[in-house]
């Protein structure tokens, strides 16, 4: 298990820019917290919203803060309902 703050992420990664949105890969984050060893996570929102998503879609998303301060999830490519807003956790579903 890991923690992290997106905040202080802003600092430590590199800046990525998916259609209009701007954030962090969450393929960096997951491999930094040693989470890249899954086929398929599990992102939850605070609202209880959960989705599955592959792992060879990590590299099409970002992490980002939107306008209110909460923290979103964006997949460049993949239905909106893989779009999760105020972000709660990431769990490894399948580890390999």
């Amino acid at each position: 298990m890991g923690y992290f703050s997106v905040e202080e992420g802003y600092s430590y990664f590199t800046s990525k820019q998916l259609e209009d949105k701007e954030g962090i890969a969450v393929a960096e984050v997951m491999a930094e917290v040693n989470m890249s060893q899954s086929s398929k996570y599990l992102f939850t929102a605070i609202d209880g919203y959960a989705v599955e998503i592959e792992a060879a879609d990590m590299e099409k998303g970002i992490l980002y803060t939107s306008e209110n301060g909460e923290i979103n999830v964006f997949f460049a490519g993949l239905p909106k309902n893989t779009h999760i807003k105020g972000l709660l956790s990431i769990e490894a579903v399948e580890v390999e």
